[in-house]
């Protein structure tokens, strides 16, 4: 199991790995050694003692590197966290999911405020450092450059320049129509602030759909986009009110025979193609209907179909427009 499998198991679950003292935040990081690096740990103690017992404790010592924390020390993604004493009088433990800068980071934690499994921002108060596996490869099987690329590419299937642009005077002032500067500034700040860049994904309408999304990792827009990106498409999730892809594959019999279940494939056919024809591509959204209902839709639009889903989601929403 790589770690984003191990998330996606265990990500809104409490687990009470040995059956000792109830769900502690330790116990995440047992089953975490366990399922992605096949290494059964004994008893440690408490959480801080990950971090200072390490060279009295072969099993660490041998597997990972210890890294304090330094002023421009950022933890990277699968790194085990560790809080000491200056926290609380057991510390903390957690797993890093690589975001964050010099002033804050966030991590995968139990026990945290709730004992499921959750996404938590945190400062560096009391953060001792990290321990890091030591064969990288081996543990990261899911960030070869290969699924790296496939991330960025998703990113640029995503994104819509002209949306972003349309729905931002501040953007329009700073930008003008500048796609590289439009892209940079969704992905670094833009998908942070729960801007909407994509007609496919709206991090506000993704939180308030999903129960499980809300108890694991609540609203952090960030988090959302990348869940998305990693277990919603091809869960089949729906991250907007205008698509839906599970709706996209069954309303249009040609995509289905096409993609089968290749959610991916969808999403990419109506982002290049669909998109522009009168397809249904949502149970709560029908282009079609916009068109035909509205004449003063019709008269500024005539057959140019993206419109409509931009008008939409720029005004009709906020007018109560009829959608289906």
């Amino acid at each position: 199991m790589n770690l984003d499998e191990f998330i996606k198991n265990y990500l809104g679950k409490a687990t009470d790995y040995d059956k000792g003292m109830g769900v502690q935040c330790v116990d995440l990081i047992k089953l975490y050694l366990d399922k992605v690096f096949n290494i059964k740990i004994g008893a440690i103690g408490n959480a801080e003692a990950y971090y200072r017992r390490y060279d009295e404790e072969p099993v660490l010592r041998d597997n990972f590197e210890r890294i304090a924390n330094t002023a421009n020390f950022v933890p990277q993604k699968g790194d085990i966290c560790i809080w000491g004493t200056d926290l609380s009088k057991t510390g903390h433990i957690s797993i890093a999911t690589g975001e964050g800068d010099t002033s804050y980071f966030t991590s995968w934690d139990q026990n945290w405020g709730s004992k499921e499994m959750k996404i938590v921002r945190h400062n560096y108060n009391g953060f001792e450092g990290v321990l890091r596996y030591k064969n990288k490869e081996d543990v990261s099987k899911n960030e070869t450059t290969e699924n790296a690329v496939q991330e960025e590419n998703l990113d640029d299937l995503l994104f819509d320049a002209d949306l972003y642009y349309s729905l931002y005077p501040d953007l329009q002032k700073a930008f003008g129509r500048d796609y590289n500067k439009l892209r940079e500034h969704w992905l670094i700040f833009g998908i942070n602030e729960g801007r909407r860049g994509s007609y496919v994904f709206d991090s506000h309408y993704y939180f308030a759909a999903y129960e499980d999304l809300r108890k694991a990792i609540g609203p952090n827009c960030r988090e959302l986009y990348n869940h998305f990106k990693v277990f919603g498409i091809k869960e089949g999730r729906k991250a907007s009110n205008e698509f839906e892809v599970g709706a996209y594959a069954y309303f249009n019999k040609d995509l289905k025979d096409a993609y089968g279940a290749d959610y991916k494939k969808h999403i990419e056919h109506f982002i290049k193609i669909g998109i522009s024809e009168l397809r249904k591509t949502s149970s709560t959204f029908s282009v079609e209907f916009y068109k035909n209902n509205y004449e003063d839709l019709r008269n500024a639009f005539g057959d140019n179909i993206k419109d409509y889903y931009k008008h939409y989601i720029m005004y009709g929403a906020s007018e109560g427009r009829r959608v289906i």
